[in-house]
Formats: structure tokens, C-alpha cells, sequence
């Protein structure tokens, strides 16, 4: 076991930790009141354990804002899909936006004027209390099109705060762009 006294504010412990499973037999990091605890399935030899008390102390805020970037981008596309998966509007009934009625109303939207597409066509509601019949090929483009504009709206929503996020250049910046999309 490493033990590091002295504390490094400039560090992520996330970052450390991916550095410590790359290069080493890795297992635990133990936060002490006053130090960290390194738990090695093997332990280093000296050489290794000042490598890794000197790579932990030149850490800088710098050095992992990247990767926090990355963290906080995956946040804004889990949100994203989250709200894709509400489903979208036509007709004053809501229809679901998985990805299989996705390519399901883009198949219709490609088809809907072939002779052999037996109209009307009913879709169900995403919570099934409901239907709906589309009786021609208007409706389907229509429907379409509102699925459409729900999917690229929620994307270009979460593009907002993917550029803020982008163009921070501090951890607090990062911290302080808060997806409230519900």
C-alpha cells in the first residue's frame, strides 16, 4: 500500500485512477481525513511508487478538464435519449421514439405514396390506452415530419449546452452548465 500525506487540490481522483489501472496492478483508492491509500494486488517497487506519488502530485486541473469535459457530455446525451424516449406529438396522442418506431415511420414516410401500402394505417400510443389511423399519405408525411422536428429540437437542445460545455475552460465553468431539460 501507497500511502500520499500530502494532498494534491488539483487532482481527480477519477483521472488518478484511470492513470493507476493503465500502468499498474491496480485496485483501490482509500480516502484517508489526511492522506490517500493506494491498494495494489501487487505492490510497486520504489522506483514505481515515486512515479506514482510524482505523477500524482504534478496533476493539474488542466491536465483532466478534458476528460471531466467527457463526463459531463455523456450526462447531456443520456438526457437527450431520455427525452427522445418520451415520444413525440401528433394529433393531440403522444407515439413513442424508440429507435424502432423511428425506423418505422421513416420506412412509411419512404413508402407512403406506394399503391400496395394498404391505408388507413393505425399506430398505437406510446402508453397503448390509445390509436390512431392515418388514412393516406399526408398523414404519414405529417407524422414524420412531427417526429422528425421532436428528435432534431431535443438533439439541438442538448447541442446548447454541449458548446457551453465546449468552451469552458475551468472545472467551475463546466460545473456551472446545468442541463435542466425535462
Amino acid at each position: 500500500m501507497i500511502q500520499i500525506q500530502t494532498l494534491n487540490s488539483s487532482a481527480n481522483l477519477k483521472y488518478f485512477k484511470e492513470y493507476l489501472i493503465s500502468n499498474y496492478d491496480f485496485k483501490n483508492i482509500v480516502i484517508g481525513f489526511d492522506c490517500l491509500c493506494l491498494e495494489f494486488e501487487t505492490e510497486p517497487n520504489q522506483t514505481q511508487e515515486t512515479s506514482i506519488v510524482n505523477y500524482y502530485n504534478a496533476i493539474t486541473e488542466s491536465d483532466w478538464l478534458d476528460s471531466y469535459k467527457g463526463q459531463k457530455l455523456q450526462e447531456i446525451n443520456n438526457n437527450t435519449d431520455d427525452l427522445i424516449k418520451v415520444g413525440y406529438t401528433y394529433a393531440g396522442l403522444t407515439f413513442s421514439l424508440s429507435e424502432k418506431a423511428q425506423t418505422n415511420i421513416l420506412a412509411l414516410y419512404s413508402t407512403k405514396d406506394d399503391l400496395v401500402l394498404p391505408y388507413p394505417l393505425v399506430f398505437n400510443t406510446i402508453d397503448d390506452l390509445n390509436s390512431f389511423e392515418a388514412t393516406d399519405a399526408t398523414t404519414i408525411a405529417n407524422m414524420y415530419y412531427s417526429a422528425l422536428a421532436t428528435v432534431k429540437g431535443r438533439i439541438d437542445s442538448g447541442t446548447v449546452f454541449k458548446d457551453q460545455i465546449r468552451n469552458a475552460t475551468t472545472v467551475a465553468e463546466v460545473d456551472a452548465i446545468q442541463d435542466n431539460r425535462i
